[in-house]
């Protein structure tokens, strides 16, 4: 078995459909499996995927959990059914384009040291979107509104280099677990993913430790996926989201480099969502209510540490 996808679901039926029936339509030249694990959802998910199960199913396992086990404990149930030699990790609201898999496939075999590949990922209408980043650390909270400069000019300059085949592979801190390609291999040496994250983080923790035994995460252009973002129901209550994002950052940022990190971090991105929020008054109207959300998340934490509680 040459690949094994998995893709966990909480009550995005609509999107799991799509993502199945986009998988079959890509005529994947090679063996490979499709897993679904379901966390508890209630819009009929289950009851879907039972009845899809009896006939000629789109997938070939489907693993039903009473409750919403969190993303890296769902995936690890499949993890631990897959027999392929790759694991894609793969959002119901994620759809890989013609060739793309394959792609990934291809860098990995190609790069013996490359361990965890990325797509390009693009919204539905077309516009790049970011499926990489920088392991989450002071130095990168200092990158946040350098970043969010890039973002103003990267959707151009990017197209324009896929347009003129400019476009080139590259290491990055970690790649979005929306799509990301791993060598089962990777999972043997360092293990699944931290059940500890419930949801985000999990991503950039599998990759960092990945790093840390000397597998290279890579960017790979050339594959693309279209990403809607927001349609996993997780990002559809998005104060609830920038809740569990800062948690997970925390949890990590802590272990990973200690309470003295996080107290830094956390004062850094405070002024960050301040001063992005102001901005995104004038030039992104669109962003503004996540970085309220987000100002209101990490000014708790501010208001902690002057407190002292």
């Amino acid at each position: 078995m040459r690949l094994s996808i998995i893709i966990v679901n909480f009550n995005t039926l609509y999107y799991l459909k799509e993502c199945l029936s986009n998988l079959h339509n890509l005529t994947i030249p090679f063996k490979f499996e499709t897993i679904v694990v379901d966390n508890g959802s209630g819009d009929g998910s289950q009851e879907w995927l039972k009845i899809q199960s009896q006939g000629r199913s789109l997938f070939q396992k489907y693993i039903l959990s009473p409750e919403n086990i969190g993303f890296a404990k769902g995936n690890n149930l499949a993890i631990k059914e897959a027999e392929g030699e790759y694991i894609l990790l793969l959002n119901t609201d994620a759809f890989p384009q013609r060739g793309s898999i394959e792609r990934l496939i291809d860098f990995l075999m190609t790069h013996n040291q490359a361990g965890i590949a990325g797509p390009q990922l693009n919204f539905p209408d077309g516009r790049w979107q970011r499926g990489y980043n920088s392991i989450p650390s002071v130095r990168r909270s200092w990158m946040l509104l350098f970043n969010d400069v890039q973002n103003l000019f990267y959707p151009r300059l990017c197209s324009m280099a896929g347009k003129l085949n400019l476009a080139r592979p590259k290491k990055v801190g970690y790649v979005d677990g929306c799509c990301m390609m791993i060598k089962k291999e990777v999972i043997e040496n360092i293990g699944f993913l931290d059940e500890s994250f419930f949801f985000f983080v999990e991503d950039a923790e599998f990759c960092y430790r990945a790093k840390q035994k000397g597998y290279g995460v890579y960017y790979v252009p050339e594959a693309h996926v279209i990403h809607v973002r927001g349609g996993s129901s997780a990002e559809k209550d998005l104060e609830k989201a920038v809740k569990f994002r800062r948690e997970a950052e925390k949890l990590f940022i802590v272990r990973t480099f200690g309470e003295n990190a996080w107290a830094r971090y956390s004062r850094i991105m405070y002024v960050n969502f301040f001063i992005r929020y102001r901005i995104a008054r004038f030039l992104d109207r669109s962003s503004q209510h996540y970085f309220s959300c987000a100002l209101k998340e990490f000014s708790k934490e501010f208001s902690k540490e002057l407190t002292g509680n």
